[in-house]
């Protein structure tokens, strides 16, 4: 079926069109339009090279005609004869105007038509299409300067339009701020610019003094007329907002942004048994997913508890709820899970990780590239099984009993969890409405396209305890607290000192495992020791001088030699068969000790 504009225009999201998995109209040879759940159209070429299927986009509807992309289409296809790719071809995105800034900034205009009011939308259109389209409308985003941008804002400042400057100034980095959402570049030029402008010239209003004010608060409480009329004053004089604001003020237009991160919290407490500081940690995490694309360093969520019957999968299935494009799962394989990465870009919710996770190494692997941006897997893939880069970066909630290997856990931020008591009542997720949390996705959808770039340029100062690898987990946290504002910079800074410090914990006690057997080694004089020995020396009674802890760690009977050897293989120490006079015992050698003495005990 040929498509025409008519039938274009005509074409909306159908039932089973999901956002992983738009709708797909032909337009005949390998032509394609992609409609989208929010009722974007993108144009899209199929075709065969080298024997592998692969997609192309080139424009956006009405951006790009239907001839247009026809045309496109058919110089594609000549490429595709000569055997060339056409995504090495620079030429076939800027020619198209995905990169554009007149394409991106009437897409961007397009979206906050609906969220303004239509004088708004009039004034600064018009500033638009009169100061800024004539001037860089036709560039390539990726080529605009700071001096480009300051050049147009010079221009309107010197007919005496200075507030007029400053938005348009504003406006362009709006655009640019919705470009690096959608990955095209990578920082936004109109930081400070307006710095370079002319100063305001300050003007001062009618005003009333100090001494003024306790007889105006009188006045309006003794005030007979119409309630909303005393209402009103009361907003004016503790919110200080025009008139003409006040009297056409909606619902929409109040700042809910801490109402919203009290109102996630609330959600996770009322379902949740944990401490203050996990539910805070669980909510700003939930923020974070939605501003991934301005963070560097992707923390895991690791939600763990000591025994089962804990909540973990609950509080994984109601942040999923709540997270941005989320995926959940109870297994996958290394290779679902790199491609889902690569494709999607989700939120991945892996519940019961205990169960598998530590026994693939495949897996782990992946789970450790996704925490930095600029990290990549390499994966042979196709049928010439080509050394192919995947970026796996993204965020990523893993629950389960127990602990991670360190490496996981290195780049993870506990949530522990605790049973909770018979007296305590906690909401069932299952009764807990899907408009809820739809409606809370979409405050967050909101508040991150508003909150971006603030989020993005936030210096808070992070406790001085926090270095290296948890200031990379946490930075982003902080960031997020600093931007929401209130109390919650202060909120995430003691919840961030109680979970450091509970993981600091557990890292130390990992350490005087390793300085007692270094004792007994040192004791015994002897190069390798039988494990019942070993284990005998660290909880039996001639234990002088070593942690006591080894006597009464198995739930108050002493330690295992499964738990001895659990705790070692964190230092990738194992034990073997040893020679012991005329008998092979399992055992450890002090040989193998000898570099993790070195990295770990000495100073």
């Amino acid at each position: 079926m040929l498509l025409n504009d008519k039938k274009i225009k005509a074409l909306l999201p159908s039932d089973k069109c999901t956002p992983n998995k738009p709708d797909k109209v032909s337009d005949g040879n390998g032509l394609q339009l992609w409609v989208r759940t929010t009722g974007s159209k993108t144009w899209v070429l199929d075709y065969r090279l080298h024997g592998k299927r692969q997609n192309l986009v080139i424009g956006k509807y009405p951006a790009m005609s239907l001839q247009q992309a026809r045309l496109k289409n058919n110089e594609v296809r000549e490429l595709i004869k000569q055997g060339i790719d056409p995504k090495a071809q620079k030429y076939t995105t800027v020619d198209s105007g995905i990169n554009q800034f007149a394409n991106l900034a009437q897409q961007w205009h397009d979206k906050r038509k609906t969220t303004i009011k239509a004088g708004t939308f009039s004034r600064d259109y018009s500033l638009y299409e009169r100061d800024i389209k004539p001037l860089i409308g036709d560039k390539d985003i990726t080529t605009i300067t700071p001096l480009e941008i300051l050049d147009i804002a010079h221009r309107i400042e010197n007919r005496g339009a200075g507030d007029m400057a400053r938005r348009a100034i504003g406006q362009i980095g709006q655009v640019f701020t919705y470009a690096m959402r959608l990955g095209i570049v990578t920082y936004n030029p109109t930081y400070k610019l307006s710095q370079a402008l002319t100063p305001r010239q300050q003007k001062n209003f009618a005003r009333i003094t100090i001494n003024q004010l306790p007889q105006l608060l009188s006045d309006i409480d003794s005030y007979k007329g119409d309630p909303l009329t005393k209402l009103g004053f009361y907003l004016l004089a503790y919110t200080f907002v025009r008139t003409n604001e006040l009297r056409f003020m909606q619902w929409n237009e109040v700042d809910w942004q801490a109402k919203l991160a009290h109102e996630i919290l609330t959600l996770i407490n009322s379902h949740i048994a944990c401490n203050e500081a996990v539910a805070i940690t669980a909510t700003i995490w939930i923020f974070f997913s939605w501003c991934i694309d301005v963070s560097y360093n992707a923390p895991i969520a690791w939600i763990n508890a000591p025994m089962p019957q804990c909540g973990k999968s609950t509080l994984a299935k109601l942040m999923g709820r709540m997270t941005k494009r989320t995926i959940s799962t109870s297994n996958i394989t290394p290779a679902a899970l790199f491609r889902s990465i690569e494709k999607y870009n989700p939120t991945l919710i892996i519940d019961e990780a205990d169960t598998f996770l530590n026994n693939s190494e495949d897996l782990r692997g992946i789970i450790n590239a996704g925490f930095d941006r600029d990290d990549f897997l390499m994966r042979c893939v196709g049928d010439n099984h080509e050394s192919t880069p995947f970026n796996v970066f993204g965020a990523k909630v893993i629950s389960g009993i127990g602990k991670l290997t360190p490496t996981v856990m290195d780049r993870s931020i506990s949530l522990t969890l605790k049973r909770k008591l018979p007296s305590e009542k906690k909401q069932r997720l299952k009764e807990l409405p899907k408009a809820t949390t739809i409606a809370i996705q979409q405050k967050l959808a909101r508040w991150a396209d508003d909150n971006m770039q603030r989020v993005a340029e936030s210096k808070p100062q992070l406790p001085e305890s926090i270095y290296n690898r948890d200031f990379d987990k946490w930075e982003i946290l902080f960031q997020i607290a600093d931007s929401l504002g209130g109390n919650w910079l202060k909120l995430v800074t003691n919840a961030c000192m109680v979970i450091s410090q509970s993981e600091a914990i557990e890292t130390h006690h990992s350490e005087e495992l390793l300085s007692d057997i270094k004792t007994v080694f040192e004791r015994q004089g002897v190069n390798a020791m039988p494990t019942r020995d070993l284990l005998n020396a660290l909880t039996g009674a001639d234990s002088d001088g070593l942690t006591l802890a080894w006597a009464t760690s198995n739930k108050g009977q002493p330690m295992t030699d499964r738990q001895l050897a659990k705790m070692l293989k964190e230092f990738e120490i194992k034990s073997k068969q040893i020679r012991f006079g005329e008998k092979n015992l399992m055992g450890y050698s002090l040989a193998d000790f000898t570099d993790t003495f070195k990295r770990y005990l000495e100073k």
